[in-house]
């Protein structure tokens, strides 16, 4: 069952084109794209995290290059003056004070560049007591120069005797550990206090043939190696704990810079504590223990407020310390979810702009094929007018509206042309029916015209032998006129009046030939009509075959109707040819028969006018019986003809009576097909009318 107008515009939105296409197509490619960008999202997320982790590592690990170096040229510095005193310098006191003058000056990281000498480890102890500068020595004369930048008097360079070295980690601690080992190995110590600075030693043995000699050394200032660890950590954004081999703190970003009033408070402060005793103890220890010179990055959580942080740690082999740098995990998610918010709302934007230009797409196209709906259902109801919407689009939508208002135009073409030939083909039935009646009466009346030709044939045919007879009765009457000639002179006057007898049957006979002559000329004017209406009928069929033929598969029954009318206007024609070559046959025998006749009729006068003058003069009349009897003969013979005339016109016009009910049964089935031509033509005006037209 079609669908109506009505239905096609209640459609609900969700079971139309565009609701099918937004909700079977957008909205699950939506759906779908959305979970593939979440899980991307999610991936690129994670994935930045890493590569986060990664980075945060790479950093950490360039900031213990850069304090590695540090330690490594510091560490370098106490060799070298170790390995100078171990060859010529050993015992040149005064040389090595400037030596290490000139190493202190050489380089504005160290605070101090000093040696120390075991016991008159240079057999010049008591003599150096007297002649040497005190500041080099102590009391005994043993030579512990100690040259420092004075950074009370604007780092000027001074020397001062080395206190405190017998108990610290800078000689006794290297001391122990050459005894312990044989191993002569640079020591770096442990973060302390000393005149108002915080310093870190690297100390190195002098060792001269195996034994322990003393030691070679450099002090670093904190300030100096915490100003490295504070501009890097600040650069890269994380805080920074440098922790010493024996677990204190070397420096940590997060305590103030050092100043004069900072070094105060430093009990408050994690330099110089042992981790141990650190609020932050859970943090560090556990990725100091992990540390490696290649790096190690976890995830740990602040013990003072929870906060998650990444921890890169970094084992720093030259001096044994361990770096290590965190970074609130926040602050690294922030930066990455705001670029993965930024990368989903572009995204979504696109998409979204994507989604609502496909929907605007599906709408406006689901819009112009419910528009093409409407019109098709109304043009299969028959509503030629309905108002087709023009579409510029290039889509199938446009192409199906383009080609149903093409569609509609070649329809109301079509339906006009059918109407005209529909009005056409009425016209054209009322005057094929018309006709059909003309030509039917005229058959009729060619039919009575026939009866009469052939009872007036019928007459001449009697007469005829009745004349025959008659000319017998003469010819036997002049035979026996003949053997009684002499008893015959009585008998003339029988003659005479047996002689006038015949000349009237004979101009009777001519009167009824001249008719039948006249009735053949009616006949031929009848034929011409018969002819013309044929030609009319076949012109009239050739142009309801051509207007069948505009109407296309409408007029295909008008087509077949159009051409049996053809056929029986063709019979017609051809019976009327016929029916005229009989009466040209009729014509031509009349013809003969009356010419026949005249003659007769001119030898009967003759013939007369000799019984006249054989009654005058009988005895002529009795000498030319004979010839009279021959004469007899001769007219026997005509009036022969003339019976066998007669017969043959009697057949022609039983044939010409044939073809006249031929012609009345063809005008009668010509009737009939224009009657059904005229209902074929009521039934497709009709089927037309059941479409209403544009305009």
């Amino acid at each position: 069952m079609a669908a109506t107008v009505s239905d096609i515009h209640s459609i609900p939105f969700i079971r139309s084109l565009a609701g099918r296409l937004l909700l079977l197509g957008i909205l699950p490619g939506t759906v779908v794209i959305a979970a593939i960008v979440a899980l991307g999202m999610m991936d690129k997320f994670e994935t930045l995290v890493a590569a986060a982790e990664v980075e945060l590592a790479r950093e950490t690990l360039v900031l213990a290059e850069h304090i590695s170096k540090s330690n490594t040229d510091a560490i370098q510095a106490a060799v070298l003056i170790a390995a100078q005193q171990q060859t010529e310098l050993f015992g040149q006191r005064k040389l090595t004070v400037d030596l290490l003058k000139a190493v202190l000056a050489a380089d504005e990281n160290l605070t101090a560049a000093y040696v120390l000498y075991e016991p008159n480890a240079d057999a010049k102890d008591a003599t150096a007591a007297t002649t040497d500068p005190k500041e080099w020595m102590d009391a005994t004369g043993r030579f512990t120069p100690y040259p420092f930048r004075d950074w009370k008097n604007g780092d000027a360079i001074a020397v001062k005797p080395s206190i405190d070295y017998e108990t610290s980690l800078y000689y006794d601690g290297v001391r122990k550990a050459f005894s312990a080992d044989g191993i002569a190995a640079t020591m770096v110590t442990e973060p302390y206090f000393y005149e108002g600075q915080l310093l870190v030693e690297q100390s190195h043995p002098i060792v001269i043939d195996g034994k322990f000699r003393g030691i070679g050394a450099v002090d670093r200032a904190l300030a100096s190696i915490e100003r490295v660890l504070r501009a890097r950590s600040a650069e890269i954004g994380v805080e920074s704990y440098l922790i010493s081999s024996r677990g204190r703190f070397v420096a940590a970003t997060e305590d103030p810079e050092i100043t004069a009033d900072v070094l105060k408070q430093v009990g408050s402060q994690l330099r110089t504590h042992p981790v141990a005793d650190s609020p932050i103890r859970a943090l560090i220890e556990p990725v100091m223990r992990q540390a490696t010179a290649a790096g190690f990055v976890c995830e740990m959580e602040d013990p003072r407020d929870g906060r998650e942080l990444l921890v890169a740690s970094v084992h720093l082999v030259d001096g044994d310390w361990r770096l290590i740098c965190t970074k609130p995990r926040e602050v690294v998610v922030a930066s990455i979810r705001t670029e993965v918010w930024i990368s989903a709302l572009m995204f979504t934007s696109g998409l979204g702009l994507s989604m609502a230009l496909v929907g605007w797409i599906s709408i406006s196209t689901g819009r112009r094929v419910r528009a093409a709906a409407v019109a098709a259902d109304a043009i299969s109801d028959g509503d030629l007018s309905v108002v087709i919407p023009d579409s510029d689009s290039n889509d199938e939508a446009g192409v199906l509206l383009r080609s149903l208002q093409q569609m509609k135009e070649n329809l109301n073409g079509l339906i006009s042309s059918v109407q005209s030939a529909g009005v056409t083909l009425d016209s054209s039935a009322l005057e094929l029916s018309a006709t059909s009646r003309e030509q039917e009466g005229v058959a009729h009346r060619f039919g009575e015209s026939s009866s009469q030709i052939a009872g007036a044939t019928k007459q001449i045919s009697a007469t005829g032998m009745e004349l025959t007879q008659t000319i017998l009765e003469v010819d036997r009457a002049v035979d026996r006129t003949a053997r009684l000639a002499d008893g015959a002179r009585g008998d003339l006057a029988s003659v005479d009046t047996t002689i006038r007898e015949l000349a009237e049957a004979t101009g009777s006979i001519a009167i009824k030939l001249s008719a039948i002559s006249e009735r053949a000329s009616s006949i031929n004017g009848v034929v011409t009509t018969i002819a013309k209406v044929a030609d009319q009928t076949n012109l009239l069929s050739v142009n309801a075959a051509i207007e069948a033929e505009k109407a296309g598969e409408q007029g295909r029954g008008f087509l077949v109707v159009a051409r049996e009318i053809r056929r029986l206007a063709d019979q017609t024609a051809s019976a009327t040819v016929d029916i005229e070559s009989m009466v040209r046959e009729m014509q031509s025998a009349v013809g003969a028969g009356v010419m026949e006749m005249d003659r007769f009729a001119e030898k009967v006068r003759r013939g007369v006018d000799e019984v006249v003058a054989s009654s005058r003069q009988m005895a002529e009349v009795i000498a030319q019986v004979e010839a009279n009897a021959a004469r007899f003969r001769i007219v026997a013979d005509g009036m022969a003809s003339q019976s066998q005339g007669a017969a043959t016109i009697s057949d022609s016009m039983g044939g010409l009576a044939t073809s006249a009910k031929r012609a009345i049964d063809s005008a009668e089935e010509f009737r009939r097909t224009a009657s059904e031509l005229q209902r074929a033509s009521q039934v497709l005006r009709m089927t037309v009318a059941a479409f209403t037209l544009d305009g």
